[in-house]
């Protein structure tokens, strides 16, 4: 009996040293591919930014099974890697100020996205584009700041997991209508939209929904 306890101390000392190894290395932020290609397996967070990427590079992304966060924003990419599709664990990401026209609907294998930045992407059709992000079931907060939106896209009412919208810098005056459905909305951003109607304000903080105007 005493060997079988001390065996099981020393299975769970283990799993709990390698539970803090792993979480040890997610804070880890690699910003080189050439450095994260040595352990792919290893990489949970991969900041690509403002580079230059080659097809052959964009095609390997595919490789980081474990990948949590991926930051690819102004990156010049006119469409989405078929790659990304592939990285199941992924929770967060980073497609900020690129020339993308289109979500595909691959888009929807990105079943574990709880965080979408989709800021400064004036040419990508949102109402086609929110057809592919409704079907991610963990999204909880989708970030479109700087898209010149006029109006509130078509199926914005969909995204029923949303916790946090971020529509600032878009010159919509949004009404509740327009997202009465995101029953999981806590937080709605709208910093330097010019909203002109308090009383629609008002009718959202009512709805349970924390309006910001500000920074």
């Amino acid at each position: 009996m005493k060997k079988i306890i001390s065996l099981v101390l020393i299975l769970w000392l283990f799993a709990k040293s390698t539970a803090q190894n792993i979480d040890s290395l997610k804070t880890i932020e690699y910003v080189e591919l050439n450095k994260a290609f040595n352990n792919p397996d290893l990489v949970f967070k991969l900041n690509l930014s403002n580079q230059k990427l080659n097809k052959e590079d964009i095609n390997k992304l595919s490789l980081f099974k474990n990948l949590e966060v991926l930051d690819l924003s102004n990156d010049h990419l006119k469409e989405i890697p078929n790659s990304i599709f592939e990285l199941k664990n992924l929770k967060v990401l980073n497609l900020n100020g690129n020339d993308i026209e289109i979500i595909p609907n691959e888009f929807k294998n990105l079943l574990n996205v709880e965080e979408l930045f989709l800021e400064n992407e004036k040419k990508l059709n949102f109402t086609k584009a929110l057809l592919a992000l409704e079907r991610l079931p963990k999204l909880k907060k989708l970030h479109l700041d700087g898209n010149a939106l006029k109006v509130s896209p078509v199926g914005l009412n969909n995204l029923v997991a949303l916790q946090e919208l971020y529509l600032g810098k878009n010159p919509i005056n949004l009404k509740l209508n327009d997202i009465n459905h995101l029953g999981n909305l806590k937080s709605l951003h709208l910093t330097n939209n010019g909203i002109t109607s308090s009383q629609s304000i008002k009718e959202m903080e009512t709805f349970g929904i924390k309006v910001k105007l500000s920074d």
